[in-house]
């Protein structure tokens, strides 16, 4: 093989080995799904535990990326607290090193590729039946196993004929600890410490480094695979930004005692424990360090989870409330002041996402409240979706408090009108919601009469967004008279149009029945979405 070749085989054989194991986690985190969430939540009643699951279930999962991932997420919606979160990530860095165990014992110890390429064709069948989600989490398992020694072997013979044209015996002169910045820097860039450790471990096979260079590789991997999770929760809430940031400190942490203790460590694995295979040597240097950082760290977790939240302040930006913060529920008068600002601010918060599944918003403006101070860009719909809710959330829980304080009639009559403007609110973002996908599916489909469809309900929906918006700015005694005329008149002759217009495309075989189906249910739920927006300001001319 030549030099050239070797070198693209060897890129290859990585390319090959990250998408295996993004294929493995996938697999493994639909095969889990529930109980992985489960387990992880009742696992973390103490600091012990909430390291011991972290572990458990990054070596079963083996991947340390879906579980911290999973954390975060938890730490969102307020499922674990910022300490024993800590914790569960400080147990996946220790539970990922297994994953390396059996590289080292099935990938290098063992030639595999007697069952593995069996295993990848006998897999292809199973590709036929994929509409069973359990089958298809175990097939592409399967698959993404079999690639993952299969890229192994791909890198070895190439890295063995690179080793024969090529002297890399210059770079045991260097210091190791210039190892554990390239280490840094490679794992952060490939976004993958296993995908790193594979290829530490294949240079000291092939002999190209020697231990202690090799050991400082591992050590700064360490660190490199902290920042995709640190990515992860740059757009989430104050919490998800303390524990993404809780994890890379504790990295560092790491990854500093590591390199002060780097000749020791070497001395001791080498010399006193005399364990003479590299490959085994350089594997239980990696969960040893991971260990002896959990041991020293663990009587502090809880200060360190203090320091952590002092360091990182919540402030304005961080809310997704705007007025109700302000405002304490014992000045009454004021409090329900707030909260109809706040319901001003839910309804103009829904209008934007429903502009957002329209493809109607025209700049980063349209975003405010999901944006971050990091200025990430738009988070995702779903995302978006999830942050109404718990603003949504937020109002009626500001309501519960404020409820038992009132007495006074015409002061309830106003929360439970503002409930019912909650409740209408959120079940018009849950409509556009619904048919999001439905939305996506018209926009791209091949068929020019759907295309049409969607452009006109496009136009339809901006007319009316604009509209809503306008009136729901002014003063209440300002609104148009009657308001039902105003809205729900030209909603309800909107819609009669549009069905009556694809109804004849139907029949003009412009359309399939499967098509007519889909934009039925997309009129009916764009019609009861506008529906609960009518609702709204008949509750609003009410109070």
């Amino acid at each position: 093989m030549s030099p050239h070749l070797s070198v693209w085989h060897f890129l290859a054989g990585l390319a090959l080995f990250v998408y295996a194991m993004g294929l493995l986690e996938a697999s493994l985190k639909q095969l889990a799904g529930r109980s992985l969430k489960k387990f992880l939540e009742k696992q973390t009643s103490s600091k012990l535990k909430a390291i011991s699951g972290g572990a458990l279930v990054t070596a079963v999962l083996q991947s340390s990326s879906i579980v911290n991932l999973t954390v975060l997420a938890f730490v969102g919606a307020g499922i674990l607290s910022m300490k024993h979160a800590l914790s569960v990530m400080m147990g996946a860095n220790l539970g990922t090193t297994l994953s390396n165990w059996i590289i080292v014992f099935l990938g290098f110890k063992m030639n595999l590729e007697y069952i593995t390429y069996p295993i990848l064709g006998m897999s292809l069948f199973g590709l036929f039946f994929l509409k069973n989600n359990f089958i298809k989490g175990i097939v592409h398992f399967t698959i993404g196993f079999s690639l993952l020694f299969i890229s192994i072997e791909w890198m070895k013979t190439s890295a063995m004929n690179l080793m024969s044209l090529v002297s890399f015996n210059l770079l045991n002169h260097y210091s190791p600890y210039l190892f554990i910045i390239i280490g840094f820097l490679l794992t952060a860039l490939i976004q993958s410490s296993s995908a790193m450790m594979v290829i530490t471990l294949t240079a000291i096979h092939i002999g190209s480094i020697d231990f202690i260079h090799a050991a400082g590789i591992v050590i700064g991997s360490e660190l490199g695979t902290s920042i995709k999770v640190v990515f992860g929760g740059l757009a989430g809430s104050i919490d998800k930004r303390r524990v993404a940031f809780g994890n890379f400190y504790f990295n560092l942490f790491t990854l500093i005692i590591s390199a002060v203790l780097l000749y020791p460590l070497t001395w001791l694995i080498l010399d006193v424990l005399i364990i003479s295979d590299p490959l085994i040597a350089l594997v239980f240097l990696q969960s040893g360090i991971n260990l002896l950082a959990i041991i020293i760290a663990y009587p502090f977790i809880g200060y360190y989870a203090d320091w952590i939240q002092h360091h990182f302040q919540t402030d304005d930006r961080d809310r997704l409330t705007k007025y109700l913060h302000n405002v304490d529920v014992e000045d009454i008068d004021q409090a329900i002041s707030a909260l109809y600002k706040e319901l001003q601010h839910l309804i103009h918060e829904a209008l934007r996402i429903q502009r957002i599944a329209f493809h109607l918003e025209q700049d980063e403006r349209q975003l405010s409240i999901f944006t971050t101070i990091h200025k990430q860009g738009d988070a995702n719909y779903e995302v978006q979706y999830a942050r109404l809710k718990i603003l949504h959330g937020e109002v009626l829980k500001y309501i519960t408090r404020l409820s038992p304080l009132i007495q006074d009639k015409d002061a309830n009559a106003r929360l439970v009108h503002a409930i019912e403007i909650a409740r209408n609110t959120l079940r018009a973002a849950k409509n556009i919601k619904d048919i999001k996908h439905n939305l996506e599916e018209l926009e791209n489909s091949t068929n020019d009469v759907m295309f049409e469809r969607f452009v006109i309900l496009q136009r339809a929906e901006e007319s009316f967004i604009n509209k809503y918006e306008k009136i729901i700015a002014m003063p209440t005694a300002q609104w148009p008279q009657p308001i039902h005329n105003i809205i729900q008149q030209p909603i309800q002759e909107e819609y009669d149009k549009m069905l009556h217009e694809s109804l004849q495309s139907l029949q003009r075989g412009q359309i399939s029945e499967a098509e007519i189906s889909s934009l039925m249910n997309l009129y009916r739920e764009i019609y009861s979405a506008h529906k609960a927006w009518s609702n709204i300001l008949e509750e609003y001319m009410s109070v």
